[in-house]
């Protein structure tokens, strides 16, 4: 639960205790908004995420320091999912030079969409691992932050300017 949520919920007992010691049901009907908050953002949290993710790249080497392009396809297995926030785990050494590792994004029950962005680097061996995603209902009161597999390597060969 976040800091948020919790918060919310803290203020919600305080003033039902403070009610209950005083004796003042206007003190409880204080409460009523809150709770009506809190049980919305609880209400409209998204289902699980699932999702099915492939990596590709452009190429499958290059020389150091040339422009490569990683193609993220993120398939959604699961229900529709509002502002889902997707964020590509990328390994030390790698300079984007266009694009995001990032984007939020609404998916459609079965939808399948690309993202993708440009990086260039030193030579050497890069692997990725996996995306994570991260949803939470309208009044981000719930987040929930799931990792995907999406495993990718990519050659980098000394000669490149």
């Amino acid at each position: 639960m976040k800091s948020k949520a919790l918060f919310i919920a803290f203020l919600i007992i305080g003033l039902l205790i403070a009610a209950l010691i005083n004796r003042r049901g206007d003190l409880a009907l204080l409460s009523l908004p809150f709770l009506t908050y809190l049980m919305t953002g609880f209400f409209l949290t998204p289902g699980r995420v699932r999702v099915k993710v492939v990596r590709s790249f452009d190429r499958p080497s290059a020389p150091a320091f040339t422009p490569i392009r990683v193609i993220l396809t993120i398939t959604n297995e699961g229900a529709a999912i509002k502002d889902i926030r997707i964020r590509d785990v990328i390994p030390d050494g790698i300079e984007l030079v266009e694009g995001k590792a990032q984007e939020v994004v609404s998916l459609s029950e079965k939808e399948t969409i690309n993202l993708s962005y440009t990086f260039k680097a030193p030579c050497g061996t890069y692997s990725w691992e996996e995306i994570q995603t991260t949803s939470s209902d309208p009044l981000d009161l719930f987040p929930s932050t799931l990792f995907f597999s999406a495993a990718g390597d990519f050659l980098v060969w000394p000669g490149g300017t």
